[in-house]
């Protein structure tokens, strides 16, 4: 008995380390699940498949104990990824502040995290458990209609759209979280290529939807409206347009008076010896970006890249000193110190961005 749990304990490790979201697979992309959700799905099922032969042939000594905790590990997985996918109130860690270029006012950003399965058991009364995950199905496929609108078609077309869906409709989804649902999707899972190559008509169109809505950028969850306002300064610093509505500032770098913070993001820094040994130096990289920590911010503006760490910083000067490196979504500006960006994408969209204006 205890050397088939211990199997499975380790099975469900390397499973969810490998995917953590197939264990999960009723529920779309949109749905967040974390890696002890994905660890508790993969025991539970890992739990019953292992117990069936036992049970077939009537040994109850073996069979029973997994068969019993995999259902319970199972249904507590659903259970926490539908109380994780709820409305929450998170306190972001705002290390950017935001300003209106108008009057200096600063803006706050909410802390709401939007449930894509906030209501479930309402909406699940409404229209039974069956087609309520057939609808999970088609609110993530709607959030890709949304997004090809939101880059083809008039603002209005998309908003149109979007409150003709059965749930919004329905008040199961409010427009607003729908408008949230598809910032995220866009942001997170749309196509690289697609959205990076209009990011900033992606962007300015969002912004004028969720106006349409009634949202200011204090309405937006903070990593959204995070980017909304670097989006303006970093078309400020290409030249595509005169000014910008926003202004960010950063506690732990002063600029110049000529200067400004066009972009900040969070990474996690490790260093790397080069072995001249393919195999070392991939494990190395491995187990160096796994044991690293959170303590690096990389603020860039239209003069400098400054990464801070504690109360270390290092200034490099963005026309002559900043040369980028990409490894495994990792970055590093000497090969030798690597940074794991919060959001890698990102990150090398507004670097090759800046980059290339500098050439």
């Amino acid at each position: 008995m205890l050397a088939i749990m211990l199997f499975l304990l380790v099975l469900s490790l390397v499973l969810t380390y490998i995917n953590k979201r197939i264990s999960l697979f009723m529920f779309p992309d949109s749905v967040q699940v974390t890696k002890t959700q994905s660890f508790l799905s993969w025991f539970g099922m890992a739990g019953v498949f292992v117990s069936l032969p036992f049970l077939w042939d009537g040994d109850y000594s073996n069979g029973l104990y997994p068969f019993v905790s995999g259902l319970i590990s199972f249904t507590l997985a659903i259970v926490l990824v539908f109380i994780s996918n709820s409305n929450l109130n998170t306190q972001f860690v705002q290390y950017e502040k935001i300003y209106l270029n108008s009057d200096d006012t600063l803006v706050v950003p909410g802390n709401d995290t939007y449930g894509f399965l906030d209501g479930a058991l309402k909406r699940i009364k409404q229209i039974g458990p069956k087609y309520y995950f057939k609808e999970l199905q088609a609110r993530e496929k709607a959030c890709s209609s949304l997004a090809l609108s939101l880059m083809n078609d008039s603002v209005e077309e998309t908003l149109a759209n979007m409150r003709t869906l059965p749930w919004v409709v329905d008040n199961a989804v409010s427009d607003k979280a729908q408008f949230i649902f598809l910032m995220q999707y866009l942001l997170n899972r749309f196509d690289r290529e697609k959205l990076y190559s209009n990011f900033s008509l992606i962007i300015k169109n969002a912004l004028s939807l969720g106006s349409l809505i009634g949202l200011k950028l204090n309405d937006y969850p903070y990593p959204l409206a995070k980017i909304i306002a670097e989006n303006e300064s970093l078309m400020c610093l290409l030249g595509r347009q005169n000014g910008t509505n926003f202004v960010i500032d950063v506690d732990s770098y002063i600029c110049d008076d000529d200067e400004n913070v066009v972009c900040v993001f969070s990474a996690r820094r490790f260093d790397i010896v080069n072995q001249d040994n393919a195999f070392i130096d991939k494990l190395q990289f491995f187990y160096k970006k796994l044991l690293s920590v959170a303590d690096t911010y990389i603020i860039l503006t239209n003069t400098h890249v400054i990464i801070c760490c504690g109360e270390s910083q290092t200034v490099l000067d963005i026309e002559s000193q900043v040369f980028l490196t990409k490894q495994n979504d990792c970055f590093s500006f000497d090969e030798k110190v690597y940074f794991s960006v919060d959001d890698p994408d990102y990150f090398s969209y507004v670097m090759d961005t800046v980059l290339h204006k500098k050439s």
